[in-house]
This record gives structure tokens, C-alpha cells and sequence, in this order.
């Protein structure tokens, strides 16, 4: 929706083009499940945007405007599916009749997929207002909070969730009234039917339920995003991200950060909603509404930021913004009523508020779950129903004999042995002489767990950290992780997601060090399912896996986003080419495929090419043999050098050996094998121009 357009991408829709009496001018943002345009409605001659359903990992462009499914018969279903869901989300939006969401003019179906059109507000987003203007002064803020909270609670009232709260999603229109743009209930729930994609979090500012497709997902869930944006808007900078804070919660509050500049309550009802525990946050707009001072829904009212305000000159800015000069008496005796207020209202709420009415809502698994106010969230339920309250009671010390210590806090230390580095102890709750409740474990050599225990075991949510650096934060059974957590390696590697029985099993995201990322279904501590593979220099492989290895069908694309080869794999190798309907033969395909990857990889190299003093890089080309496609390098050699296999093997076959199982290289041999072939060249001093003088070839086994 912003008025700054994104170069033309070859997977959409040409700009000229028409469709349905809508002339594409120019693409105004795309993501992983859609395209936006800026488009030109040629009857009444006004700009529009319009959103094309079109999910990258499962659609394809046929022409210049027809989108077709593509990949498996799951994934074509997965397509179909998404497209139901798109169609529904948008019936729900057209709904909606409020100045501070962006307004559903029409809905159609066209080119085998589906479009919303849109008003096309001309404008700035707000991450892109910040970085020009610089951060909010409490004013502005304040104007920005009243409209979009209003929003909200709107679409809340009708059992919807927005899921993808972040300030890309804020519209500023050039009039100073903000929009909230860009639902993610059907992207959402497209990954939660899929079994290849996993729940798509926007970092810094998605709840930690966010990150489980099975995750309790309420008004709660928004809350923590527009909080997050919030926090961005006063200081410029993207909050931590929450699955990271789930360990330790390096996050500064606002009300300790930004302590006299603001007004008290406005940071603290920031900080409430950024709390990363979804039971400690505000349930609901009302409740959030009343933390800012705010005591009624406010009507939706144009936000008065000029949009000429002075660009952010980033010292000055910062050295001009106005502090408020308190004193320090003052400011702990405002803090101490700010926490009675918030204290009294909660409790208020807690026992009278009402819920607001709701309407029925087709989308079923778009609807706000139920979620008890005294119950900690657990995916899993290991934390037994046991009630969470803001301010547990303190326990009394325990008394006498550790077999008798019940409902009481104490400390309990455990026998050492020779490989002891510290006394082993617990100290936290106990209740028929074993640790239940929340405490604090120590092992012998060091390891610390924080959280919540049964019976002696860790059970419930807790954080672990040992002496080598390896991070646990998430849930746990019988001492070991269930559920969801975060788990983060002493190398740097982390991996965030689902657990069973304390191995990685479910749906979860892997990223290394590298940069290499793994999106997809585990079981067992390894990759089983459907999954994405993508390497840090831009390759990928999209489809299933079995052990850790690619297994069954999958596609596997290049740097450029150019499909390599699709088919099927067995044990990380190519099994048999998979034969589409538009296909002549398993084999062709492949090698057609291979082809058309040798004549890009050709045109972007701009062969020929000069290597050396005595090489020249000729040609870049496919043979088809029995079992896979070889791709083929071929060399001239511009010299008098008189030289045969022997002299190649001797000198270029090692060299040329770590090429191929380098890193760059070695991923593409389950795809195709590679020869390098040498010929002498035209050169007149050349003996011989044209023969073939030796030729390297490597294969998977090369590289064991």
C-alpha cells in the first residue's frame, strides 16, 4: 500500500497488463503467499491496490498472468486449500467498516487464482517513517495508540485475529490517519495445514506462541506485536526477539529505559504487552486500553504526524528531544501509584469485566481460542493445570526433617563425588518432601535449571544453562523437553520449535552459524518430513527428508531461484526424475531441466571467458547419461604445451576435487555429476586445434 513501488519481478503479473478492468502499474510489496500492485481501475480511472493470491512455495506463473500450482499432488492440494482460505479471510475483512483498517472494495476470481482490491492509500509506513522522521515524540504516539487499539478491538469482536502486528503493517496515509494493513490469518493458517512450511514469524515483533502452528494464538498475540511496534516507535530499534528472551530476558523495560521522558503509564502498558509470557499480558483491548489511561474505545481519528516533518538527523534529533526534568522523589512516588492503579484495575477486570459480544465467524480456525486468565499457556499441558497467579503467595520456610516439608521454600543439597565441580542443591518449592513448584536446580558440574518442577523432576516451563554454553528455554516432562522451547548450541547454532520425550519431533526452524536454515518437520533429533533446506549462499531444497537426508520427492533450486531438478531422492541422492503431466519422460525432464540451468549459468559467466594465460573457459553444457544429467565444463588450452590425461590427472584432478566437494559445488551432485573436459585450442601455434586432450569426471562417491 505505500506510495514506493518495488522493481518488477519476473513472477508477476507484467505491468500494462489488465486484469478484470485493472491496468498493473507497478508492484507495491510481495511475500511468501501474495503479490500487491499498484493498479489503475480504466472505467473510473483511480488507483487501487490490488492483492493476488500467489504462494511462492506452491504456485507457479504459466504465460504472463495464469498461476498455476506446482510441486506434489500435497503440495497442489496445499495451493487449493490456501486459496479456500483466502477467499474466506476475505469475506470476513469486507466486513469491516472502520476508518483504521484498510477498506475491501471487491473480491474477484481471475487467472486460476484470486484478487482483493483495495483502496490504494498514499502514505509511508511506519518502519519507513521512523528511519526518515526519526522516533515519536509522546504526542504523536499517543495519537497513533487510540486508532489502531480502536482497530483492533474491532476485529477482535468479531473472533478474528490479525497475527502480523509489526510497523511494515502501519500505514500512515499523507492525511496522518493510520491503517492497519496486511492480515496473516490466511498465511497462517496455510501453515499450519501444510506439512512443508512452519509457522512465518516476523522477528522482533511475533509472540513466542507464534512460533508453534499449535500455538495458543488470542487478542493477547496482537497485543505483543503492536507493543513491539510501539517500542520500536520510541526508540528506533527492533525489540529482541521473543523466542531468544524465553532464556534470559535481556530486554530493558521502556519504563527503566525511557524513565522521565514519557509518561509513566503509556511505558509501563508497553512493557506489559511485550511481556513474553502470553498468561502475564493483557488478555484483551479493553484491559490494555485502561494500562494506557485510555477508558473508553476512542473514535477512529486522523493521527496528526505531518508527513513534512524535518528528516531525522540522527545526533541532533536525539540531543533535541525535550526531557522532562523530575525529580527522583517525584518519580518513585508517581511509579508507586502507576502499580496500585495498574494492581486495582487488573483485579477489576479479572472479577467484572464482561467479554465483548462476538459474531459468528465462518473461519473456524481463525477464531479466538478461550484462554483462562489463571492458567499458564502450554502447548502440551505439562504443566498439569496448575493455576499461575501475578503474585504467588510466599511460602514459609520448611521445618524439620526435608520427608515432611510441605507448601513450604527450602533449600536442599545433594551428595558430590570425585567428578563434582560445585555442590549439587535445589532450592524452590517443596511439597511432600520433593521439589513441586517453582526452583532453582544445580547439578554437579554446574548445569543450572530455572522453572517449574513435580515430583523432583523438571516438569513445566523452565530455562536450562550449562557449563559449556549449552541454552535450553521451553517446556518440560519427566526432566525432559516437551513441548515447545528454545535450544540453543554452545556453537551458536538454535534450534526453535517442538520437542518430545527431549528430542527435536514436530514442527521447528534450525539455523547455523553458517547462515544455512532448515524449516520443516523432525522427529528424533533429525529431519523427517517435509521441509526446506536453504544454504547460506541462496540455494535450496524444498520437499521430504528422511534422517536428515533428502528422501522421496523434493525440487532443488539454485542461487537465482531457478529450479534445478524436481524428483525423487533416496538416502540424499536422486532416485528417478519425477514426470509431470507436461512431460515426455523422466529422464528428458531431467535433462531438459539441466540444460536450461547450463545455458543461465552460461549467459551469466559471459562465455567465453579468459582464465588464464593459457586457458580459455569455452562452453557450459549437458549430456544426458544413464543415471543422472552431467553438466559439463569445457577449456581450451592456448599453449604448446604438449599435454594428455596422465599430465591432467597429475596436476588439476586434486585441485579440481576440492572444487566440486566444496562447498559451493558438492550440494548439486545428488543432482547432476560433473565433468571438466580440456581440448586444445585454435591458437596457430597449437599442434592440433579441436582435440580432446583429458577429461575429469566426479560423482557423488568422489566426495565421501
Amino acid at each position: 500500500m505505500e506510495s514506493n513501488t518495488l522493481p518488477h519481478d519476473a513472477r508477476a503479473i507484467p505491468v500494462g497488463r489488465e486484469v478484470e478492468g485493472y491496468r498493473i502499474e507497478s508492484i507495491l510489496g510481495q511475500g511468501a503467499f501474495g503479490i500487491t500492485y499498484l493498479a489503475v481501475d480504466v472505467v473510473l480511472n483511480r488507483k487501487v491496490a490490488i492483492k493476488e493470491y500467489f504462494p511462492r512455495e506452491f504456485a507457479v506463473r504459466e504465460g504472463s498472468v495464469l498461476v498455476k500450482a506446482a510441486g506434489t499432488r500435497e503440495e497442489r492440494d496445499t495451493f487449493a486449500w490456501g486459496l479456500q482460505r483466502f477467499v474466506e479471510e476475505a469475506r470476513v475483512l469486507a466486513l469491516f467498516d472502520h476508518p483504521n483498517i484498510v477498506p475491501i472494495r471487491r473480491f474477484f476470481h481471475s487467472n486460476d487464482t484470486a484478487y482483493l482490491v483495495m483502496d490504494y492509500c498514499v502514505g509511508t509506513p511506519l518502519d519507513e517513517f521512523i528511519k526518515v522522521h526519526g522516533t515519536f515524540t509522546e504526542a504523536e504516539i499517543k495519537k497513533v495508540i487510540g486508532p489502531i487499539l480502536s482497530a483492533l478491538e474491532t476485529i477482535h469482536k468479531s473472533n478474528f485475529i490479525h497475527r502480523d502486528i509489526k510497523p511494515a503493517n502501519i500505514f500512515i496515509k499523507s492525511d496522518g490517519t493510520p491503517v492497519l494493513l496486511d492480515f496473516g490469518a490466511a498465511r497462517q493458517d496455510l501453515v499450519s495445514h501444510s506439512k512443508s512450511v512452519t509457522s512465518m514469524v516476523t522477528e522482533g515483533y511475533g509472540a513466542f506462541e507464534q512460533y508453534s502452528t499449535h500455538g495458543n494464538l488470542g487478542p493477547w498475540s496482537d497485543i505483543y506485536g503492536f507493543a513491539a511496534t510501539l517500542y520500536r516507535a520510541l526508540t528506533g530499534e527492533r525489540p529482541l526477539d521473543a523466542a531468544s528472551r524465553m532464556l534470559k530476558d535481556s530486554l530493558e523495560p521502556l519504563s527503566k529505559r525511557l524513565n522521565g521522558q514519557f509518561d509513566p503509564k503509556l511505558l509501563v502498558a508497553i512493557d506489559a504487552g511485550l511481556n513474553v509470557n502470553p498468561d502475564n499480558r493483557p488478555q484483551n483491548i479493553p484491559e490494555w486500553r485502561r494500562m494506557f489511561g485510555i477508558l473508553e474505545q476512542a473514535e477512529a481519528t486522523q493521527v496528526v504526524i505531518s508527513q513534512n516533518k524535518p528528516v531525522k538527523k540522527p545526533v541532533e534529533f536525539v540531543a533535541d528531544k525535550p526531557k522532562l526534568k523530575l525529580d527522583k522523589k517525584l518519580v518513585a512516588g508517581v511509579m508507586v501509584v502507576v502499580v496500585l492503579i495498574l494492581a486495582v484495575t487488573i483485579f477489576a477486570l479479572n472479577n467484572q469485566v464482561k467479554k465483548p459480544e462476538t459474531q459468528p465467524n465462518p473461519i473456524t480456525p481463525t477464531a479466538i481460542p478461550e484462554k483462562s486468565s489463571s492458567v499458564a499457556p502450554n502447548p502440551n499441558g505439562s504443566n498439569n493445570g496448575q493455576a499461575v497467579t501475578a503474585a504467588p503467595v510466599a511460602l514459609p520456610a520448611c521445618q524439620g526433617p526435608i520427608s515432611g516439608w510441605n507448601n513450604c521454600h527450602g533449600t536442599q543439597t545433594f551428595p558430590t563425588d570425585a567428578n563434582s565441580k560445585v555442590t549439587p542443591s535445589y532450592v524452590g518449592e517443596f511439597r511432600n518432601g520433593k521439589p513441586n513448584g517453582k526452583g532453582r536446580l544445580v547439578n554437579a558440574v554446574g548445569a543450572v535449571t530455572t522453572g517449574e518442577f513435580k515430583d523432583g523432576l523438571r516438569s513445566g516451563f523452565g530455562t536450562f544453562v550449562t557449563d559449556i554454553g549449552l541454552r535450553y528455554s521451553g517446556y518440560w516432562l519427566n526432566d525432559k523437553y516437551q513441548g515447545t522451547g528454545t535450544l540453543t548450541y554452545p556453537n551458536g547454532d538454535q534450534y526453535v520449535g517442538q520437542f518430545n520425550a527431549g528430542m527435536m519431533s514436530g514442527k521447528g526452524t534450525y539455523k547455523w552459524v553458517n547462515g544455512q536454515k532448515y524449516i520443516g518437520s523432525y522427529a528424533n533429533d533429525a529431519m523427517n518430513g517435509q521441509g526446506v533446506l536453504t544454504y547460506s549462499d541462496g540455494r535450496k531444497y524444498v520437499g521430504s527428508f528422511l534422517n536428515g537426508k533428502y528422501s522421496g520427492q523434493g525440487s532443488f533450486y539454485d542461487a537465482n531461484g531457478v529450479l534445478a531438478y524436481s524428483g525423487i531422492w533416496e538416502d540424499g541422492k536422486v532416485k528417478a526424475s519425477a514426470q509431470s503431466s507436461t512431460e515426455s519422460s523422466s529422464s528428458e525432464s531431467a535433462f531438459q531441466k539441466c540444460s536450461t540451468y547450463a545455458a543461465a549459468g552460461k549467459q551469466k559467466a559471459g562465455l567465453p571467458k579468459k582464465i588464464d594465460n593459457i586457458t580459455t573457459s569455452t562452453d557450459l553444457f549437458c549430456i544426458n547419461t544413464p543415471n543422472k544429467p552431467t553438466l559439463v565444463y569445457k577449456y581450451d588450452i592456448d599453449t604448446e604445451l604438449r599435454l594428455d590425461q596422465t599430465n591432467i590427472d597429475a596436476t588439476i584432478r586434486a585441485q579440481n576435487k576440492k572444487l566440486v566437494c566444496g562447498p559451493n559445488l558438492k550440494p548439486f551432485l545428488p543432482v547432476v555429476d560433473f565433468e571438466y573436459q580440456y581440448y586444445y585450442g585454435s591458437s596457430s601455434n597449437n599442434f592440433s586445434p579441436g582435440k580432446l586432450v583429458g577429461k575429469l569426471h566426479y560423482s557423488d562417491s568422489d566426495c565421501q
